[in-house]
């Protein structure tokens, strides 16, 4: 009689599948943990250590008033290249917005006699080579009498550990919300991100509302 090896592998298939088991368990959280490790040493590798800078040279009334709401941000002055220019113009004018100190009207002339206040942008200096640094004079000021309502002067250049390292954080901060697999090493090889940093940078000065404005 022949015996019914068949039977028999089936009849252990159970017990080969239990033994497997805790094996296949081991395996899945080792990997878990490896992965946790590596995560951790990636968010300790890009930390940024150390100070940052500071704004400077700028001037701010109190606060800001509804009768200032409207503004009107003038085309940027002392750049030549009219790619550089569009490219300042979008930054400043996109984190203005960003603000909410300001109702900002859509560029052109005609913009100008809606605007109870405007922003004059005079660039000063700027490289879009690293290290990137860019320079500008910008002020806010009335429409009617011309009064100064919030004033700077700022210069910052990436080649400055601690103007790289406040871009860093910006850049992490700004790419862990909307591109989490990008670092902030990026923002010191873009001009456009560096122009974004700048103008949060300089546009933390400005002075709060007097008030609280209308939902639109």
């Amino acid at each position: 009689m022949q015996a019914d090896f068949s039977k028999e592998s089936d009849s252990r298939q159970p017990e080969r599948l239990a033994l497997r088991l805790p094996l296949f368990t081991a395996c899945f959280i080792v990997v878990l943990l490896l992965c946790a490790c590596q995560s951790a040493e990636r968010a300790v590798s890009e930390t940024v250590w150390g100070y940052g800078v500071e704004p400077g040279n700028f001037y701010a009334v109190n606060s800001i008033d509804a009768a200032h709401r409207n503004l009107a941000v003038l085309p940027v002055s002392g750049v030549a290249d009219p790619k550089v220019a569009a490219l300042l113009q979008e930054a400043f004018r996109d984190r203005l917005l960003l603000t909410n100190r300001f109702r900002v009207l859509p560029a052109g002339e005609a913009a100008l006699a809606d605007a109870d206040v405007f922003l004059r942008i005079e660039v000063t200096s700027y490289s879009a080579y690293p290290p990137l640094n860019i320079g500008a004079r910008l002020y806010i000021a009335t429409m009617d009498g011309g009064d100064v309502l919030w004033s700077i002067d700022q210069f910052l250049n990436a080649g400055d550990p601690a103007v790289a390292r406040s871009a860093r954080r910006y850049g992490q901060s700004q790419h862990r919300r909307d591109y989490p697999v990008q670092s902030g090493e990026a923002i010191l090889l873009s001009p456009r991100q560096f122009a974004r940093f700048f103008a949060d940078f300089v546009f933390s000065t400005l002075p709060p509302l007097s008030y609280t404005p209308e939902r639109s």
